[in-house]
C-alpha cells in the first residue's frame, strides 16, 4: 500500500504540475504538488498577508536543499522525454515480473518525488517537515482500477483511516477520494451513459453509495472536509 500527499500553500497562485510517470507500476499512489488558490485555506495555520510569488524561488522553495532541487529538475526532465518514458517503463516492468532489487532505487527518485509512504504512519515525517514551511498535506489512498468487493471495502476503510489521522492535524486541512476506488470502472461508466442495469449491478451500485455515504458520516462527525476527485469526464454522471 502507497500513500500519496497533495501539497498546498495557501493563498498561492495557480501553480499546477501534475506528473503521473508511466514508467511505476499502476499499483503506486501519486504525489501532486497542488499550488493554487484554495476555497479552505482559511482552515492553514498560517495566513499570508501577502500573494505568495513564485518568481520569488528563495521563498518559494525554502523548505528544499539544492540536492532535492537538482534532483527534482533532473528527474521531470525525463520524464518529459517520450523515449526515456517508454524505454524506461519497459524496463521496469521487466524488472518487476523478474524480481530483480529495483525497489531501492524507485524509492530514492520517482517515489521520493511522488509518494509520502507506503503506510499512513510512513507520511508523518513528510507531513511535519512540510507543516514547517505552513504547507499543508492532503493524504490521497488514491488506488483504482480493482474489480473485487474486497478491495473496494479496503480502499473505505483506509480512506476512513486518512480521515481519522487528518481531524487531529492542523497541517491536513481536508480529504479527499476516488469513486473509482471505490466501485468498477465499468459499472460507473454504464450508469453514466444511462444504459439500463441488471438486478444485481443495482445492487453492486447500491453498495458503492453505502460505502461513499460511510465516508462522507466519518468526515462530518470529524468535521473534515471532504473533496471528491472528479476523474474522467464519461463516469461524473454517476
Amino acid at each position: 500500500m502507497l500513500l500519496s500527499i497533495t501539497y498546498f500553500k495557501p493563498l498561492s497562485p495557480l501553480f499546477n504540475s501534475i506528473i503521473k510517470p508511466p514508467i511505476i507500476p499502476d499499483n503506486i499512489y501519486w504525489l501532486y504538488y497542488n499550488y493554487y488558490f484554495h476555497p479552505f485555506s482559511y482552515i492553514c495555520s498560517a495566513k499570508l498577508n501577502k500573494m505568495l510569488s513564485f518568481n520569488n524561488t528563495k521563498v518559494a522553495f525554502s523548505g528544499k536543499t539544492n540536492a532535492d532541487l537538482n534532483r527534482s529538475y533532473w528527474l521531470f526532465k525525463m520524464v518529459s522525454n517520450s523515449s526515456f518514458v517508454n524505454i524506461g517503463k519497459s524496463l521496469t516492468d521487466f524488472a518487476i515480473k523478474t524480481h530483480l532489487p529495483i525497489k531501492s532505487l524507485i524509492k530514492a527518485t520517482i517515489f521520493k518525488q511522488f509518494c509520502g509512504g507506503e503506510t499512513i504512519g510512513e507520511c508523518d515525517k513528510v507531513i511535519a517537515d512540510l507543516g514547517k514551511y505552513k504547507v499543508g498535506t492532503i493524504l490521497d489512498y488514491s488506488v483504482e482500477g480493482k474489480e473485487s468487493e474486497n478491495d473496494f471495502d479496503a480502499c473505505k476503510q483506509e480512506t476512513i483511516a486518512t480521515i481519522e489521522k487528518a481531524k487531529n492535524n492542523p497541517n491536513m486541512p481536508f480529504c479527499v477520494f476516488k469513486v473509482t476506488g471505490m466501485a468498477r470502472f465499468g459499472l460507473l461508466e454504464k450508469i453514466s451513459s444511462k444504459d439500463t442495469l441488471s438486478e444485481e449491478e443495482q445492487k453492486e451500485f447500491g453498495r458503492v453509495q453505502l460505502r461513499v455515504s460511510a465516508i462522507c458520516k466519518v468526515a462530518h462527525d470529524a468535521n473534515m472536509s471532504i473533496f471528491l476527485d472528479a476523474e474522467e469526464s464519461w463516469i461524473q454522471v454517476a
